[in-house]
């Protein structure tokens, strides 16, 4: 049986899809196929570390007294709110502009090559980009 958490975490996983989606389907439509393997990775990235953070709060608070776990909970519940509202505000002050920033920054096409971090320590890759 689900409980109300799992329905949570299905729905906030079904938003993130929804949004990546659109992202890559964008990316595509105009041409940056580039980006992908950038947006794979950082999803990746995302998921490693959600996951990573879940264990360690599952796990690392059996050891702990019932009053130091609620404390944990009530304290990252104050984080996550205040993270929350801080984002609503950021958004709020750029929204107007955002959306034409990220048109620009994604339309524009790579302008210069760029060195990537494990070129690094390779024969023929200085810490400068070769010019083409």
């Amino acid at each position: 049986m689900c409980s109300r958490n799992d329905l949570i975490r299905l729905r906030k996983g079904l938003e993130v899809a929804l949004i990546v989606t659109i992202l890559v389907a964008y990316v595509v439509k105009v041409g940056r196929r580039d980006v992908l393997r950038r947006i794979r990775t950082g999803c990746s990235l995302a998921v490693l570390l959600a996951l990573g953070i879940g264990a360690q709060l599952t796990n690392g608070t059996y050891g702990l007294s019932f009053t130091s776990q609620e404390a944990i909970g009530g304290v990252l519940s104050i984080v996550a709110t205040g993270l929350v509202t801080w984002m609503v505000f950021w958004m709020l002050a750029r929204a107007r502009n955002l959306s034409g920033q990220l048109r620009c920054s994604i339309d524009r096409p790579r302008r210069k090559p760029q060195l990537q971090h494990h070129q690094l320590g390779r024969p023929g890759h200085g810490v400068l980009p070769a010019r083409r």
